[in-house]
């Protein structure tokens, strides 16, 4: 899983972006698992993967 690197912040600005960035990318992210096809290709791949373990 990709990892966020956050570099020191020296003012209230750029905490504030690195926050909203973060924000972004959390919402991104939610976004992209709660989307149908997604769950319905992982159930897909959960089901070939029990096929194939036995």
């Amino acid at each position: 899983m990709p990892v966020l690197i956050i570099p020191a912040v020296n003012n209230v600005d750029d905490v504030e972006m690195t926050r909203r960035h973060g924000d972004e990318i959390h919402l991104y992210l939610k976004n992209l698992f709660n989307n149908n096809k997604l769950k319905s290709w992982h159930k897909k791949c959960l089901k070939l993967a029990s096929l194939l373990n036995g």
